[in-house]
């Protein structure tokens, strides 16, 4: 009661069987709904690290983004993007 919504972690989970399908189809909106943290669920014994690199690529671009607009102001961010 009380708190700000905005101070509270948001979750979400990625099934072992969906990673690619989910980078491109949902990723963006769970981030756009506040979500800021994602985990991957892999299994083995097909289990590769290599699976995990596009995740880290967007994982890298979105934190740029937001350290940018952090530093630049938004109407300023958008000309640049």
């Amino acid at each position: 009661m009380g708190r700000d919504p905005r101070s509270i972690e948001w979750l979400v989970g990625v099934e072992p069987n969906d990673p690619d399908r989910f980078l491109v189809e949902g990723a963006a909106t769970y981030l756009a709904m506040g979500f800021t943290q994602f985990t991957l669920g892999f299994s083995g014994p097909d289990w590769t690290v290599e699976r995990g690199t596009a995740w880290l690529s967007w994982r890298d671009e979105v934190n740029a983004s937001r350290r940018l607009s952090a530093v630049v102001p938004a109407t300023a961010v958008a000309a640049v993007g």
